[in-house]
């Protein structure tokens, strides 16, 4: 393969191989020069509690770019060096723009065996929205960017052929903070499952509402936490609103792992969405994000089909978990327990946020629900890291 374009060779601080497809990945560099740790889920206690967010971060981050370069070049080891030389040919933020997407992890990492030409043709067709997108006169593409944040007619057009105007002008209207709005992207509208399905996007007239919406959640985020905030900004890379018509005055949120940075809210306009229940939703979401992330270089279970299987009764809620998901629950509640105890001043609204938040931890620590056989199927670091954080919040409520 032929050696990336200068200036173009990063993605979270990750090196693309740069000899040929078939040789080693160059290692990422030492510590003190910013590699991943050994150990990711040491950092957990102390972020939660959002007092710094240490290396972990950062950590996460370059594991998620090692793991897409390294599909990535998976790919282009089946298909050829075309596939990869166009990726790495991109400027640094369209890179970021492609293998950042949740779309993009959902084709890289979800697709069983071997590429089919179809998969290789949609993700070199985004990688030409991205060309596209830097110079829309002289590219030519079709559909949506891997983020859904802009739409791409033929070629040579900007302005009244491309459907929302140039380029840059779309993402702007959809961008609050770091988080995207996808409205209308088919890649994302297909992901949710289940009670999502009957959901439907906003039209693009109600952006500036649902802007105000997500913005004025992030600015309470902020408010309570400067390391909240910046989880978000790196979790949540696309914001899937949807309308439910069937959720009532539920206020609900989602994150998949199989498209890692999406997460969805239904019904965002409804009055029933606070600025505070926007803000809690966001950061439960983007916690869930950070763990997908973890997991992809230390799995919290030594036997996934056993963690899968073994079910707990949620101290929050009453419905019946699999380990798998009680594990995240166990840290995303103790995570909004202390946000919502940084909060200054006394509102309703906090207050019930964060009683919420404790009743998993009103009888101690919930971890004392696990029986030995689902205590055996975790990680021993990874429990090391959930008694942590739960006992954090099970002493002090």
């Amino acid at each position: 393969m032929s050696e990336p374009a200068k200036g173009a060779s990063t993605l979270g601080g990750v090196q693309p191989a740069s000899a040929d497809c078939t040789g080693d990945r160059p290692q990422p560099p030492g510590k003190g020069n910013g590699a991943v740790g050994d150990d990711l889920l040491v950092g957990l206690p102390s972020l939660l509690a959002w007092g710094t967010s240490g290396a972990i971060l950062q950590d996460a981050e370059r594991v998620y770019a090692e793991w897409m370069w390294r599909k990535l070049r998976g790919w282009a080891e089946h298909h050829g060096r075309e596939l990869w030389d166009e990726v790495v040919a991109l400027p640094v933020e369209s890179q970021r723009r492609l293998l950042c997407a949740p779309s993009t992890f959902r084709l890289l990492g979800m697709s069983p065996g071997l590429p089919s030409q179809a998969e290789i043709g949609e993700l070199r067709r985004r990688v030409a929205v991205e060309r596209w997108r830097l110079d829309p006169i002289q590219a030519h593409a079709e559909g949506w960017s891997a983020l859904g944040d802009c739409h791409a007619v033929g070629g040579g057009h900007e302005g009244p052929e491309s459907v929302g105007g140039p380029p840059e002008e779309q993402i702007r209207r959809r961008l609050v903070g770091a988080v995207s709005l996808d409205l209308c992207n088919p890649y994302s509208m297909s992901m949710p499952a289940g009670a999502w399905d009957g959901g439907v996007g906003y039209p693009e007239s109600r952006l500036p509402e649902l802007n105000a919406a997500v913005g004025r959640g992030l600015d309470c985020i902020a408010r309570a936490s400067g390391t909240a905030r910046a989880l978000v900004d790196a979790g949540v890379r696309v914001l899937l609103p949807k309308e439910l018509p069937n959720a009532g005055q539920a206020t609900p949120s989602a994150s998949w792992r199989a498209a890692i940075g999406l997460v969805a809210i239904g019904n965002p306009l409804r009055a029933e969405w606070s600025p505070q229940r926007m803000a809690d939703a966001l950061v439960h979401e983007a916690i869930h994000q950070l763990l997908y992330k973890v997991e992809l270089r230390q799995p919290f279970f030594v036997d996934m089909g056993t963690a899968s299987r073994l079910e707990v009764v949620s101290p929050w809620s009453g419905s019946t978990l699999k380990l798998t998901q009680f594990a995240h629950a166990c840290l995303v509640w103790a995570g909004l327990w202390h946000l919502w105890r940084r909060w200054e001043g006394k509102e309703p609204a906090v207050e019930q946020l964060r009683r919420r938040a404790a009743g998993g931890f009103a009888g101690g620590t919930p971890l004392s629900l696990l029986t030995v056989e689902a205590r055996r199927a975790i990680d021993r670091r990874a429990l090391d890291a959930l008694e942590m954080v739960c006992e954090s919040v099970a002493q002090r409520d």
